[in-house]
């Protein structure tokens, strides 16, 4: 595709669609250290942040305007970046007025889904997570944060730590 070339919400979604069914034969494997898109595509396994960059990489070699959306759940009387809380990354897609989340490692929630704000995919989030987390008694809480480094060959550990700078 194009760089800069403008794309319309139609051939936005038809490029998402064909993102998730190359993406979706990946099966949820938690690791402790986040490998690159190649490692994790050639493998065909990955936890929720690795497979979020693998979405976000096709998505940008598409000229989509994808971002990554990591969360951390806490509980009220600690603060976010304390250890406990489980995290996820997802990747979701501006297009046109939508916003489309891209989600393959949780299952629950596998698939693509239409939003028309930020804040309407983090409060789908919150109900999901509350409905399936099995730690949401002692961590109901959820802290967003955008994903903006690329780093990979890093443990869990350091992922978190760069994201909660």
């Amino acid at each position: 595709m194009l760089k800069n070339k403008k794309i319309t919400t139609l051939e936005g979604i038809t490029i998402i669609k064909k993102i998730f069914n190359e993406i979706k034969h990946i099966k949820y494997e938690s690791k402790e250290f986040i490998r690159n898109s190649k490692e994790i595509i050639n493998s065909g396994k990955g936890d929720c942040h690795e497979q979020a960059l693998v979405i976000y990489d096709k998505c940008i070699n598409e000229n989509l305007n994808a971002k990554r959306l990591f969360f951390i759940a806490y509980n009220p009387k600690n603060p976010p970046n304390s250890p406990g809380g489980e995290t996820h990354t997802l990747c979701y897609v501006n297009l046109g007025e939508k916003i489309f989340w891209i989600e393959n490692a949780w299952y629950e929630m596998k698939g693509i889904h239409e939003f028309n704000s930020l804040h309407e995919l983090k409060e789908e989030i919150k109900k999901s997570y509350l409905k399936f987390s099995k730690t949401v008694k002692l961590f109901p809480n959820l802290y967003f944060k955008q994903v903006t480094n690329k780093k990979t060959n890093i443990s869990l550990k350091e992922y978190v730590e760069l994201i909660m700078r």
